[in-house]
């Protein structure tokens, strides 16, 4: 079988190619045929090091998507133009020049020659007066930020070509032509070529006007929030109640008091702060927690021995040298701000300390969305040889009996943290409850649902039920059980703010008694104010696990996510919501005057032992880059989100001889392109050109393919499936979300398998 990599041929061409191929494909000749070689064939030399060399298109052009260009029997170039220009020849020195023609299916023409002597320079050429500007201007518009402009080549010596979009200068070209992918949706712009020579004369401009696709306003109307008798409702006053009107750093103090005895899954009483810091494994059942005795500058010392307990908190956060803690007091009366848990974070991986506080206390202000309450904290310890400083924390609200009592809700109602949940079936079978409600096995409901409060969990396995019944719509589903404002602000919020693990973790679900409805809940947001990574077109491993971690694909994983971004129309309102919620609460003042306030306030503690220690990389730097990252997200949002949620390959189908890929469809959110399918296998996990045995790129919207096993080889192989929108499918394509991990090494996008 003849494989043609597309990717080894320029973007802008196959975008081209596409065009023409929907509209003249009756009237192609047959892929299979060799296409015709490039036809006259000539050169031009300009100097002792230019030249260039030119042909005319074939017959059979529409099948034709790339020339190869060799030198001297080199391969140089691969280009979609009908000329190719050189400035680095040698004077005197013979060049042989040849292009070979490719079709769509990677059938090659016969080689087209010319050679010539690299000579001087004409030094009797044109003046600047006489410079033509070129001719043929046109722009095509590929997408909402994609344009590519087309000239013909003035026929005087010309070096090079400039660019101009709206008179400022955008780039240059040695070609006919230039693509960028830097605009903004619904945009017409003026965009003008300048031909310069070698002298550095240019020409008059030649201009043409394009538009960019897609619309500035979305057809939603500005706000999409429709008030609603289930609306969750939290007083932003509530955030400034006891002690929390100050964003300071508060002094906590822990004197340790451990006894001597065992310290195991079984008995604790014999633990040490040494032990308690070297619980590194949150995932098993033992928790070396110690009794101490708290005070900080709002809770003096009651003059007990112990008071409360300490244990470490956090899950990936435990390998870290800096340890959280959790200190939970003895007392359920005596409360520290109305609130029995301390929950003090590190965060070591994030180096500015503040993306959790200032990301929290922005939610605050957001409707339709409870906040936690949160507090800087310096922590101290005293294990018996006197005070030492363990730095800044971050306290952030448990969300357990207190924090309901705190909002005036009941504290029988439903909250749980969630440990892991896709919505699936999966998670249905594993949190099974009895008739009273409670669960049939404990650890494997806590496995998905860590239980925060409530004894009667019958609600949420009828929630689970009701979103696995194939009988049942999404539609109906989301209405009877979850509040559409309340879903609309996590998702928007947590796109514009980059809480990427958002999606079966790091968040609450809450169901208040006797009631329907469950209430999506912030947590965990020290990943924030990143922004999106630039995608490119390449399929190394590296760049495939950005782009299936780019923009509304990374919510496949979660069966919610991907069936709410199903509803018709549902881009058009994230985006409404998305503009709400900029224009009003997460403005570039908000987040900025916070961000820099906050840096400013914590500074004093990371310069200084031990965060100074752990954290060498602090800078207040980063604090001012928050509000930007917001902002370009908001931007990718408009422009850029139609990168596919992707296709999940299923395990190949062995019928005798017949050999069966299938995968789920993958699809836009932005509702602006279908899918086709391209199908890979090959016998090497990174897919090198010469292991790939089955390269099938023309599958259109299926999402199944058959075909005889013995045309394999035997053994270990490996299947990929890349999905491509049909507004630019060199831009907008995504691979499936499986992964084969090899030797340690996660591969993405692709699926392993074994023929007998």
């Amino acid at each position: 079988m003849h494989i043609c990599h597309l990717t080894c041929l320029r973007q802008s061409f196959i975008r081209k190619i596409i065009v023409a191929f929907t509209l003249l494909v009756a009237a192609a000749p047959a892929l299979g045929e060799t296409p015709v070689k490039p036809a006259q064939l000539k050169y031009s030399v300009y100097s002792g090091t230019s030249a260039e060399i030119m042909w005319n298109r074939a017959t059979d052009e529409v099948l034709v998507v790339a020339y190869e260009i060799s030198q001297n029997n080199q391969v140089i170039e691969t280009s979609d133009t009908l000329s190719y220009y050189t400035n680095d020849l040698v004077k005197g020195t013979t060049y042989e020049f040849s292009v070979i023609a490719i079709n769509q299916v990677g059938n090659r023409s016969e080689p087209a020659t010319v050679s010539f002597v690299a000579g001087d320079r004409d030094t009797d050429g044109p003046g600047p007066d006489s410079l033509a500007a070129p001719t043929g201007v046109q722009a095509l518009a590929y997408s909402k930020r994609t344009i590519e402009v087309f000239w013909d080549r003035v026929t005087q010596e010309t070096l090079s070509y400039e660019i101009l979009i709206d008179g400022e200068v955008a780039g240059t070209s040695n070609g006919t032509s230039w693509l960028t992918r830097d605009l903004q949706a619904g945009q017409t712009y003026t965009v003008s070529v300048v031909a310069i020579n070698a002298s550095g004369d240019r020409s008059a401009e030649s201009s043409v006007q394009v538009t960019t696709r897609g619309s500035v306003n979305p057809d939603e109307p500005g706000n999409p929030f429709v008030s609603d008798p289930s609306d969750i409702i939290d007083v932003d006053a509530f955030y400034d109640q006891d002690g929390y009107d100050t964003v300071d750093v508060i002094r906590v103090d822990i004197k340790t008091n451990t006894e001597e005895g065992v310290c195991d899954e079984e008995d604790v009483s014999g633990c040490t702060l040494d032990d308690v810091i070297g619980d590194i494994d949150g995932d098993d059942d033992f928790k070396a927690e110690i009794k101490v005795h708290f005070q900080s500058d709002d809770f003096a010392d009651d003059g007990s021995s112990n008071n409360a307990t300490l244990r470490q908190r956090g899950a990936s956060s435990r390998l870290a040298p800096q340890k959280s803690f959790r200190i939970k007091l003895d007392s359920k009366e005596v409360l520290w701000r109305n609130e029995r848990r301390l929950q003090l974070n590190k965060h070591p991986n994030e180096s500015s300390r503040i993306r959790n506080k200032v990301s929290f206390d922005l939610l605050r202000s957001l409707p339709h969305i409870p906040s936690l309450r949160t507090q800087f904290v310096n922590l101290w310890i005293d294990d018996g040889q006197g005070p030492e400083d363990y730095g800044l924390f971050t306290h952030v609200e448990f969300a357990g009996k207190e924090y309901l009592s705190n909002r005036g809700r009941d504290t029988d109602d439903n909250l749980y943290k969630i440990e892991f949940l896709e919505f699936s079936q999966g998670d249905l079978d594993n949190i099974q409850v009895d008739s009273d409600g409670k669960p049939l096995d404990d650890d494997r409901f806590e496995s998905r649902l860590q239980i925060e409060r409530g004894e009667d969990h019958r609600k949420v396995v009828e929630m689970l039920t009701a979103l696995n019944d194939p009988d049942k719509s999404f539609e109906s589903v989301l209405k009877q059980y979850f509040n559409s404002n309340n879903v609309l602000t996590w998702i928007t919020a947590n796109l514009l703010l980059h809480a990427t693990d958002a999606i079966t973790n790091n968040f609450y679900l809450y169901n208040p008694k006797g009631s329907d409805k469950f209430y999506f809940l912030p947590w965990d947001y020290d990943a924030t104010f990143h922004p999106e990574q630039t995608l490119t077109d390449s399929l190394e491993n590296d760049e495939l696990a950005k782009r299936l971690f780019y923009g509304y694909a990374r919510g496949v994983n979660s069966q919610f996510i991907t069936r709410y971004y199903q509803q018709p129309g549902i881009h058009q309102k994230i985006l409404a919501a998305a503009n709400e919620l900029r224009n009003t609460y997460l403005t570039d003042s908000n987040i900025n005057e916070r961000a820099l306030r906050y840096s400013t306030v914590i500074e004093p503690y990371l310069i200084r032992e031990p965060d100074s220690i752990y954290n060498p990389n602090y800078s207040t730097r980063r604090a001012s880059q928050f509000a930007a990252s917001v902002a370009s997200i908001h931007e990718a949002l408009q422009n850029d989100f139609g990168i596919p949620v992707p296709p999940r390959l299923n395990a190949p189908k062995l019928d005798g001889d017949r050999l069966t890929f299938s995968w789920s469809p993958a699809f836009d959110v932005t509702g602006e392109n279908t899918m086709s399918y391209e199908l890979l296998v090959s016998t090497s996990v990174n897919f090198e050109a010469g292991d790939i045995v089955v390269n099938e790129t023309n599958l259109g919207d299926v999402v199944n393919y058959e075909l005889s096993a013995s045309d394999l080889p035997t053994g270990e192989l490996y299947v990929r499936v890349i999905a491509r929108g049909s507004s630019d499918p060199m831009n907008i394509w995504q691979v499936a979300e499986n992964t084969a991990k090899l030797n340690g090494t996660e591969w993405y996008g692709m699926r392993r398998f074994k023929l007998p």
